[in-house]
């Protein structure tokens, strides 16, 4: 089962944990997909030839960059705040506001979705989400979708600790509500191949150092850099090259999942 993750409820709120851009410079927002573990892979599998959506894209950092870079990429997302940021950042970028469990796109309209740091935060399961981006996407189109990551490190510390710390202050009258859901790779596979899809693999997603996502997201009070957004402080550096010796898996924050629309004009919709 996915390990389902709260945060200290806010009176008329709700967690985005992705939401980080809104205290970043929206050039540094998009300078740091420079940064991403993936990125190579981005570049590799989207394809140059048919519409990309980015379904959830919050202040539309993928959006600008691989515009920049010569996709065909339109992005779309509920928050009012990140559309108009990423419009007057980018004027010319195909902004649309809704609701990825709700796209409003006609069937097929798509070659590619991408869609980073989303379906988790849906209490009900990403299935909805997951069953959108198929009716948008061709035969054979492209699926990356990445979630936050159920880590080693999250197991079998940063998650116990954090039950610890929710039963104790919630005998003190503290609140929690739901946040998102962190998942293995193997429940992702499970998730997608029952929405339809063929699975093709998954890959970390964080950071490349200096910068980290999974350190720093669960950790950035004791191993952050004060005042410098997705950076390690001395300590935190030294056990990112460690964790990261050993297998990037340890502390990522993500798992990239890759995956297809089945296509049942091909003999071969997928690659193996």
């Amino acid at each position: 089962m996915p390990h389902k993750f709260f945060l200290v409820a806010k009176p008329g709120a709700h967690y985005h944990l992705g939401e980080y851009w809104r205290d970043e410079e929206m050039e540094a927002h998009v300078a740091l997909c420079e940064h991403e573990t993936t990125l190579a892979l981005y570049l590799d599998l989207l394809p140059r030839d048919a519409p990309i959506l980015d379904a959830g894209c919050g202040a539309g950092r993928w959006v600008i960059y691989l515009r920049r870079r010569g996709y065909d990429v339109s992005g779309m997302d509920r928050s009012p705040e990140g559309l108009a940021r990423a419009r007057a950042f980018d004027p010319g970028a195909r902004l649309v506001a809704g609701d990825v469990a709700a796209k409003p796109f006609p069937s097929a309209s798509f070659g590619a979705v991408l869609s980073s740091g989303v379906v988790e935060h849906f209490e009900e399961g990403p299935a909805q989400a997951l069953a959108e981006a198929a009716r948008v996407l061709r035969p054979g189109g492209l699926l990356l979708v990445a979630v936050p990551y159920n880590s080693p490190l999250r197991r079998f510390f940063y998650h116990p600790l954090m039950a610890l710390i929710r039963r104790m202050t919630t005998a003190g009258g503290v609140q929690w509500e739901f946040a998102e859901y962190r998942f293995t790779a193997a429940e992702m596979r499970r998730i997608l191949e029952r929405a339809g899809f063929a699975w093709e693999g998954a890959h970390p997603d964080d950071y490349n150092p200096p910068k980290a996502k999974g350190i720093w997201v669960d950790y950035n009070q004791l191993l952050g850099r004060p005042g410098r957004m997705w950076e390690l402080n001395a300590a935190g550096r030294v056990l990112q090259r460690v964790l990261n010796a050993l297998s990037p898996w340890l502390s990522c924050a993500g798992v990239l999942c890759v995956a297809r629309k089945a296509d049942p004009s091909s003999p071969h919709p997928v690659r193996d």
